[in-house]
């Protein structure tokens, strides 16, 4: 089990959505945003008709879900609702907004701060999304320093579906 928390833009959601794209393409089952009486459901029927699934949930903004449901969530991360091959993945970007009783080790195997990409992450997107190289790629690695990814996906379409200039658009 994982938490992923940062602030908002800073790519928490393209890696969960990674993660999950890796999962389904391995033949795992993905749950998205369950509530914790809909995944003691689900997994009664899995465990009926496919035992050996490999399960990810994930949980975006879990902040609000563990609000409502904490001690369903306890009660299902102390593993009194048993299933083995799952994982659980959380984001928030209120990290501060979840108890300590559901941050404790046990629950949550780790918490992963996602932070503003740096160079090596804008090069990688960059390189990803818009197929540059070169002085140019460097170019806009060197001019998106302190953007999010949210940040950075709107520069990249302002310059090159608008038409914008990209040291204009970052100022």
């Amino acid at each position: 089990s994982q938490s992923r928390y940062g602030t908002a833009g800073s790519g928490k959601s393209m890696l969960a959505n990674r993660i999950i794209h890796k999962a389904v393409s391995d033949g795992a089952i993905v749950f998205f945003n369950p509530r914790v009486d809909e995944l003691e459901l689900a997994y009664k029927i899995l465990d009926d008709l496919q035992p050996e699934s490999r399960c990810v949930v994930v949980w975006e903004e879990f902040d609000r879900l563990a609000k409502k449901e904490e001690e369903e969530l306890l009660v299902l991360l102390d593993g009194w609702i048993q299933r083995s091959n799952v994982i659980y993945l959380a984001t928030t970007n209120h990290i501060e907004r979840i108890s300590a009783r559901m941050k404790r080790p046990g629950r949550f195997s780790s918490l992963v701060l996602v932070d503003y990409p740096d160079a090596a992450v804008r090069r990688y997107y960059l390189e990803t999304k818009m197929k540059i190289t070169g002085e140019e790629l460097e170019n806009w690695v060197k001019q998106s320093n302190g953007l999010s990814i949210d940040e950075l996906k709107e520069t990249v379409l302002s310059v090159k579906c608008l038409g914008n200039d990209l040291t204009e658009v970052i100022q």
